[in-house]
This record gives structure tokens, C-alpha cells and sequence, in this order.
């Protein structure tokens, strides 16, 4: 029996030392977000000091009633109305100024055109090589 002790008592020893080895350890603490935010790739941009007018374009420009009107984001602003933090000073039948506390910008709806007055040749000159069509006034072509 004495053997029979000493095995059980050798079995004991291994379960308890065994125990010991494979007790829970507390786990370390871990960094867990809040699931009621949103992730962290979804945060806001941080905010620069850029100037918000950098990134404003023109969408449309109306006349109604001889009133000329800016359209942006689907609303109509007119001379001395502000969008994007910036008043408006003038609005041409293709640019709009605005003043801003950063300065004054003009923005154009077409950009790198520039209307500009067309000069006639002297209809006296020599050189002058377009001569006058007359039209017929009822047919619309020319005589």
C-alpha cells in the first residue's frame, strides 16, 4: 500500500503543481475604444488655416429681373449677402468678388477666359478685307 500512497501522493503533488503552473494569470490591460465613437479613421480632418474660400467655386450665376444672383449649394445670394464666411461685393455676368477677412478675391465662373472688348478694323483702311454682307431682311440671307 505503501506504493500505492506514494504514487497518489506523487499524483496529488503533480495536479496541484500543475495547477499552480496553469492558474489564470490577469490579463494585461488592454486599450479598448469607446463603441459608442466612431473610429479613429473616420474622426475630423484637423482643422487647418486654410482659407475656406480656396476651395469655393461658382456654380451658377443668374440675372432676374436685372439682378444678378450667385446659386451655391442650391441657395441664390445676392451683393452683400456672405457665404463661406466671405460678403459679397460684386457679381459680374461671370465673376463674383468677394471680401474676406484674409483680403479681397475675385472669382471667376470660367476659369483662364476673360471676356474682352472686340476691336473693329478702321472700314477706311486698305488693309481691311471684310467687306459688309447685306441681308435680305425676310428670307435671312444674303443678297
Amino acid at each position: 500500500m505503501n506504493t500505492s500512497r506514494q504514487i497518489l501522493m506523487l499524483l496529488c503533488a503533480n495536479l496541484i503543481f500543475v495547477g499552480v503552473e496553469a492558474a489564470p494569470t490577469l490579463p494585461s490591460p488592454v486599450v479598448t475604444r469607446d463603441p459608442t465613437q466612431p473610429p479613429v479613421e473616420y474622426a475630423a480632418p484637423v482643422r487647418s488655416d486654410r482659407n475656406p474660400l480656396d476651395l469655393f467655386k461658382i456654380e451658377h450665376l443668374v440675372t432676374i429681373n436685372g439682378t444678378r444672383y450667385l446659386v451655391y449649394n442650391s441657395r441664390r445670394y445676392a451683393v452683400g449677402d456672405t457665404v463661406e464666411g466671405a460678403r459679397i461685393e460684386r457679381i459680374s455676368e461671370s465673376a463674383v468678388w468677394l471680401q474676406s477677412p484674409t483680403g479681397s478675391r475675385k472669382l471667376t465662373l470660367f476659369s483662364g477666359i476673360e471676356k474682352q472688348p472686340v476691336s473693329l478694323p478702321n472700314s477706311h483702311s486698305p488693309t481691311n478685307s471684310i467687306a459688309p454682307v447685306k441681308m435680305d431682311g425676310k428670307k435671312g440671307i444674303p443678297k
